[in-house]
């Protein structure tokens, strides 16, 4: 008998009492928090949300999308947390109102769908810069196109991206410097009062409306290019002024050349000015000074 039971331990079918016992484990399945709740949004404006994976995966990432066939939703993206495979940061924008906008939350085998609610915004919630600086026009008063170039341009730094449309708003009133805007369609509420300048260059002709100069004085035989434009402002310095008081900067040598024949001048615009444009042609009577 003893053996046999030799011969059984020596080939290993007798467990003792120190036997090691080796046990196997299977990872957690991962899963969602309860936790997740999104955030109403409003149109035109960004917001976010936390999402909590249960027993994560460092093989595994968070994916989203908006549920296909809507189009309540646009800059839907994910971030990771640096720090904690198991935490991300959801982000959207409003993008058209609706009751119920659907965002699709894939995490390997896992799939989950949240419900928020894209909100009526207001024009003055949205527009945050009213003043919109100097504007291109065509014309006195600015087209729809024209106000919409300029409040995305003036808002570019607190919306990544074009947040209005045409159908968005109406102009009610316009001038040179103001207008009244009133929201129109779903998305959008209220009115709101913009100012504006005109950033058009301005005709050389209804810059410089006096051009009989009168008599020029200097010390050369003829008047030098310095001389004519002093001549030229001192005739014309009310029309000067007020336009540059409207483009906030002086008219320079380097905006115009200066042509000069016996008792007249052309003066045009340089292509590299951002002020002018156009040319006209100036008379005068030239003195030299005496005792030179």
């Amino acid at each position: 008998m003893k053996q046999l039971i030799s011969l059984l331990g020596s080939i290993g079918l007798i467990a003792t009492s120190s036997s090691i016992v080796v046990a196997c484990s299977k990872k957690a399945k991962s899963e969602f928090s309860n936790s997740i709740t999104p955030n109403n949004v409003k149109y035109g404006e960004k917001q976010s949300f936390n999402v909590e994976i249960i027993n994560p995966s460092e093989y595994d990432s968070l994916s989203v999308e908006e549920l296909q066939g809507n189009s309540y939703l646009t800059s839907i993206k994910v971030e990771k947390n640096k720090g904690d495979i198991s935490k991300f940061v959801v982000s959207y924008m409003g993008k058209k109102v609706t009751e119920k906008a659907i965002i699709k939350l894939s995490y390997g085998d896992l799939v989950k769908e949240v419900n928020l609610k894209v909100e009526k915004n207001t024009l003055e919630g949205l527009i945050k810069i009213k003043d919109l600086g100097r504007i291109k026009m065509a014309n006195d008063t600015p087209t729809k196109d024209e106000l919409l170039n300029a409040i995305e341009n003036a808002n570019s730094e607190i919306y990544s991206q074009q947040t209005l449309s045409k159908s968005d708003f109406e102009i009610q009133n316009a001038s040179k410097t103001e207008a009244t805007i009133k929201a129109s369609g779903q998305n959008l509420e209220g009115t709101i009062e913009l100012t504006y300048r005109n950033n058009a260059k301005t005709q050389l002709n209804s810059l410089i409306k006096i051009t009989n100069l009168g008599q020029i004085e200097g010390k050369e035989l003829i008047p030098s290019e310095e001389e004519i434009w002093n001549k030229v402002k001192e005739v014309n310095i009310t029309q000067i002024k007020e336009e540059e008081i409207r483009l906030e900067s002086l008219i320079l040598n380097s905006d115009f050349t200066i042509t000069k024949y016996n008792s007249n001048a052309a003066i045009n615009s340089s292509p590299a000015s951002s002020k002018i444009v156009g040319n006209v042609q100036v008379n005068y009577t030239y003195k030299q000074k005496s005792g030179i």
